[in-house]
């Protein structure tokens, strides 16, 4: 990792010296005390002898800045470099082996009548640099630079959308890349902490952004484990201070965009910002997400004050993807709202309590008489659909999740809708019915899991599949695993689904059997869900996420 390096400690005198060598063109004009000094080691692991080493400042600019500027020096037979009589101040050393073409680069401060020595620096193949000049007029005539380099392109004086390129680039972190315009020699950032890899060519897009991250997708057997594409899937990103520095991005995310590696943009959504506790919870439609893969990359971008974007950039949640509700459950008001396209919102009743939960913040019952108020939506009817949550119990026995309509211990009829929940033997229960007297008629489904599932200690995820083909196509999930379950009644038979009872959250219809405990991330989608989809949310959305990982700066 090349790091930018503050001295602390004085070092012995290295044998070389600024300007030992050949007779390079230019020099040093530096005239104060301080010394650099370093080791080149090859990248097969031998010492790098006979290699040119640049001394430059931070801010120097190639081709304006004086070639004075420059120290320049050979390593000797031992990879050792000196430079002496250097003025305090930032600089750039960069060096290159003549015969292996290899490159190395690392940024400095030094005060003045200090002495710096370096860590050892591995001579590399070098990348490339291609970047996207905007449509705007003041990238039409200027030239892309690293500073303190005297790496450049050549002048743009073309059309927008063409590129430019920076060649010879040494491995590791570049700190910035700048732009310079010739009419009036401004200098712009257009990316800073650059990571180059030797022999890649690395695409700078979207230059008005400061910053960019590569977030990884690993469904390999490394990360998610899942074999085939889930397409339209929410990706959750959790940004904290181990892997995002929120000063860098506007005090509420609104700068923030995602691409594809082609450079089209994802729909995405900001569950939650905290800048002041460096926590984020973030959500990016991508259109498939490959099955055991774990090359497959999104890009975020951040740090562009001039654009204000919504929260909801573009729904995330949408019914192109199955969605027809989606709570996150973490309102601060008395509302529950809805992040679907649907924007089914509603109230609030009861005692609830905003709580910390499994993605950001929940909803906990403190006395089992809480839950959410959505009104008359969601009447499934002939459709497939799919029902999901996070929980953690505080009670057991007869707990309701969701449901739409009476709940349990009532028996079906032609209104009786659904519910999604446990049971009074803490089974993880989904009932169904548009007719019939008892659970065995036509017109009624009822699928629980042969096991109790009674924790109370932890965050857990249930998933209810009703697939109308067939029973043995109906699913239970406890954490992403399908669970072996009982049933009664033929979802065969069973007609449209339909009622005017208010959905809610947390309780029936009647309000009888109310969740004790918390609740977050409720979702419904017409859709049957596959056991891989149900298998990539729960390894995504888990604490210690398996799916989602930034990629290391070397």
């Amino acid at each position: 990792m090349k790091k930018r390096i503050i001295v602390l400690s004085l070092i012995a005198a290295f044998i070389c010296q600024c300007g030992l060598g050949p007779d390079f063109s230019g020099g040093s004009t530096n005239t104060g005390n301080a010394r650099i000094a370093g080791v080149l080691i090859n990248n097969d692991g031998t010492r790098a002898s006979q290699a040119f080493v640049f001394c430059i400042p931070s801010d120097y600019i190639p081709g304006i800045s004086k070639n004075s500027l420059i120290c320049q020096t050979i390593t000797n037979d031992s990879g050792v470099y000196t430079f002496d009589s250097l003025s305090g101040g930032s600089f750039v050393i960069t060096a290159k082996h003549p015969l292996h073409a290899t490159r190395s680069y690392t940024s400095c401060s030094i005060n003045n009548n200090d002495t710096l020595k370096l860590p050892e620096d591995t001579l590399d193949n070098p990348g490339f640099l291609r970047i996207a000049i905007p449509d705007n007029a003041i990238y039409s005539k200027g030239f892309f630079y690293i500073p303190g380099t005297t790496i450049a392109s050549i002048q743009t004086n073309s059309t927008p959308g063409n590129h430019m390129y920076l060649d010879s680039v040494p491995q590791g972190i570049v700190e910035s890349v700048r732009f310079l315009t010739l009419d009036d020699t401004t200098s712009r950032v257009i990316r800073y902490q650059i990571p180059v890899t030797g022999g890649d060519t690395l695409d700078i897009s979207n230059i008005a952004w400061k910053y960019a991250r590569t977030v990884l997708l690993n469904t390999t057997e490394t990360g998610a484990n899942v074999s085939s594409d889930v397409t339209g899937f929410p990706v959750l990103i959790r940004l904290s201070q181990s892997n995002f520095d929120f000063s860098l991005s506007s005090s509420d995310g609104s700068d923030l965009r995602f691409t594809k590696k082609d450079n089209t943009l994802l729909p995405f959504e900001i569950e939650y910002w905290n800048a002041v506790s460096s926590t984020a919870a973030l959500w990016v439609k991508v259109d498939t997400i490959y099955g055991n893969n774990n090359t497959q990359s999104i890009t975020m971008y951040y740090g562009n004050p001039a654009v204000v974007t919504s929260r909801m950039f573009s729904p995330v949640f949408d019914s192109s993807n199955g969605y027809m509700g989606v709570w996150h459950l973490g309102d601060t008001s008395n509302v529950v709202t809805d992040a679907s396209a649907n924007k089914f919102t509603g109230t609030k009743l009861g005692a609830l309590q905003q709580q910390p939960g499994m993605i950001g913040m929940s909803q906990l019952s403190t006395d089992g008489t809480g839950y959410g108020d959505l009104g008359n939506i969601l009447n499934p009817e002939m459709n497939n659909f799919t029902i999901s949550a996070w929980y953690k119990r505080t009670g057991k026995g007869l707990n309701t999740i969701i449901a739409k309509g009476p709940g349990f211990g009532v028996s079906p009829s032609a209104t009786y809708g659904w519910c999604m929940g446990f049971n009074f033997y803490d089974q993880f229960h989904c009932l169904v019915a548009s007719g019939g007297n008892t659970w065995e008629d036509t017109g009624t489904f009822s699928i629980y899991t042969m096991l109790p599932l009674d924790d109370t200690t932890t965050w857990h995820n249930v998933t209810a599949v009703i697939d109308r083909s067939d029973n043995n196509n109906c699913k239970l999930y406890f954490d992403a695993i399908s669970q072996p379950y009982y049933s009664s009644g033929d979802i065969r038979t069973v007609g449209s689904i339909s009622n005017t009872d208010n959905l809610r959250i947390g309780t029936d219809a009647s309000s009888k059997y109310t969740f004790k405990g918390y609740i977050d991330e409720c979702t419904m989608a017409y859709t049957a869900r596959s056991a891989d989809w149900v298998k990539l949310c729960f390894m995504n959305q888990r604490r210690d996420d398996k799916l989602v990982k930034f990629k290391s700066n070397f």
